[in-house]
């Protein structure tokens, strides 16, 4: 995690009237700030993801396709179970009712 991210959260913990109960940061399989996820958890910040899929640019990745196909699902599914699985809240965002109906089905 960056300085500045560090010192902006702890500036805020140690100022603010109400801590934050959620933080809305752009995680996905290509992104994971481990070290600010760690750090939210710590204080008891939830997380939500709000780019589990990273604008749909990750789609594209082979190998997202290749654990895709591995597992029988739509290439989006394993991008939003492995932000599942990093304890975030993940936020795909679809206006597809067909996509809204895959995302939510990552039990696989």
């Amino acid at each position: 995690m960056s300085n500045f991210l560090r010192s902006g959260l702890d500036c805020l913990l140690k100022h603010a009237e109400v801590a934050p109960h959620v933080n809305q940061l752009r995680v996905h399989a290509g992104n994971s700030p481990r070290e600010l996820l760690e750090f939210c958890e710590v204080k008891g910040i939830r997380v939500q993801a709000y780019s589990p899929i990273a604008h749909g640019t990750i789609l594209d990745n082979a190998d997202v396709q290749a654990t895709a196909e591995r597992h029988r699902v739509s290439a989006s599914q394993p991008c939003i179970w492995c932000t599942l699985q990093l304890g975030t809240v993940s936020l795909p965002k679809t206006g597809n009712p067909e996509h809204i109906r895959a995302n939510v089905q990552v039990d696989y």
